[in-house]
């Protein structure tokens, strides 16, 4: 056998093995956490709704949370309408369109340190008896702000039927 051909043969498993590694090690830069988010509804009148989030830190570096916060969305169509309506040029204000303009804070200590592997636990809990408390999107996710100025964000989650201002209102108006 001749050693240019022996030379292809163990570059080609090299690469086999190299290109996998390579991904995953890309993929835990670009993504040095991981946000599961949840909420719980409590029908009873003495305890509140409680939206969390879990954040594991996937990196083998300390990680440093600044913000974390929910963010509603509006809905997709309503998205898509607004930006073919105005200029498309303008993607800058996608950001705008996209995000209600309420939110909800989940860390009460700025900034939180989180270990490697380390899971922690934020929380908030929604007091539904005032009407700004009340969602105008049907959806909301988690927003992540790390110390390096990386924004990462949650899969969107649907809110609940009485989290949304339109079905407060549609409850006002059943009993009037």
């Amino acid at each position: 056998m001749e050693i240019a051909s022996l030379v292809k043969i163990s570059a080609g498993i090299t690469t086999v093995f190299a290109v996998p590694i390579a991904i995953y090690r890309l993929a835990r830069w670009l993504f040095p956490i991981k946000i599961i988010p949840g909420y719980r509804v409590n029908y009873d009148k003495e305890t509140k709704d409680i939206i969390y989030a879990e954040i594991i830190n996937k990196s083998k570096e300390t990680q440093y949370i600044t913000e974390c916060k929910v963010r509603i969305l509006h809905p997709a169509k309503f998205v898509s309408k607004t930006m073919l309506k105005s200029n498309i040029a303008h993607l800058t204000r996608l950001k705008d369109v996209k995000f209600c303009g309420q939110y909800r804070n989940l860390l009460k200590d700025k900034p939180t340190k989180i270990e490697p592997l380390e899971l922690i636990k934020l929380s908030h809990e929604l007091d539904l008896n005032h009407p700004l408390n009340y969602f105008l999107g049907p959806r909301f996710l988690i927003e992540v702000k790390l110390s390096n100025g990386r924004i990462i964000h949650s899969k969107p989650l649907p809110a609940p039927k009485r989290w949304l201002f339109t079905s407060k209102i549609a409850q006002e108006y059943k009993e009037n």
